[in-house]
């Protein structure tokens, strides 16, 4: 990656919702002999103009044709433009998606899923661990516009009433632990070697977190939630925060 590539895609993970720095990245990508991915980022732009479109056609009929089939016949006029768009991001993204994504943290990894937008990767789907690992974090949200990440590995605790019926769900910080690591499993363990449970979370990532808090002598050691969702949203909001606090953007 040459310096002006890297500066211009700094300018789009600075300015995730301006359009403008992707347009200007597209032009210099085919200006240097990269008309596919110039391609993939006006496809997806018009994608995202036609989003109506894409709504129609996924409610249309008890049977839904191929992507290929509606790019020639289309259950409508109207929406074959959009079949053959999104038949040829389809193309790009197979055949170019792996070296496109070369440069980005854990993109290319076993088991994880990236989603491209607009031209480049906005949300990923990683373990909790490989979210962590070297500093991957850090390097993601500099290298990609990231607007929501999905982490496996962790899971709130239930809460139950005394009658059985699930009440709320749980996030735990360790109060007593002064430092931690972070296993290849993803699973944390205190300084003295206790692993702790996927209910238990960093105390950085704890005091980021927008549950209803239940605060100890020193720091907050749960925060609740009404749901799962909840918990695991707020969390992956909580890790992306953190990310971007410490990469300074």
């Amino acid at each position: 990656m040459t310096d002006d590539e890297r500066a211009l895609i700094t300018a789009v993970c600075a300015a995730p919702d301006d359009d403008a720095p992707r347009w200007v990245y597209a032009d210099w990508c085919e200006e240097h002999g990269r008309a596919e991915r110039a391609e993939l980022i006006r496809v997806q732009f018009a994608l995202e103009r036609n989003w109506s479109c894409s709504r129609f056609m996924y409610s249309c009929g008890e049977f839904l044709p191929t992507l290929a089939q509606l790019a020639e016949e289309g259950c409508e006029e109207r929406c074959r433009p959009w079949a053959r768009l999104k038949l040829r991001e389809q193309q790009l993204l197979s055949a170019h998606a792996a070296l496109w994504g070369a440069h980005y943290p854990f993109s290319a990894a076993a088991n994880n899923v990236c989603i491209w937008r607009k031209g480049f990767i906005e949300e990923a789907r990683v373990t909790w661990a490989r979210w962590w690992l070297d500093g991957d974090h850090v390097r993601a949200v500099r290298t990609m516009p990231l607007r929501r990440v999905v982490l496996g590995g962790k899971c709130p605790a239930a809460l139950y009433h005394f009658g059985g019926a699930r009440h709320r769900y749980v996030w735990f910080v360790d109060a007593a632990a002064l430092s931690y690591s972070v296993t290849t499993s993803g699973t944390l363990v205190r300084d003295h070697g206790t692993q702790l449970g996927p209910a238990y979370l960093p105390r950085e990532i704890m005091d980021l977190l927008h549950g209803h808090p239940m605060v100890g002598s020193v720091v907050r050691f749960r925060v609740e939630y009404d749901s799962k969702a909840a918990a695991l949203d707020d969390l992956c909001r909580a890790c992306l925060e953190y990310a971007r606090s410490k990469a300074g953007v």
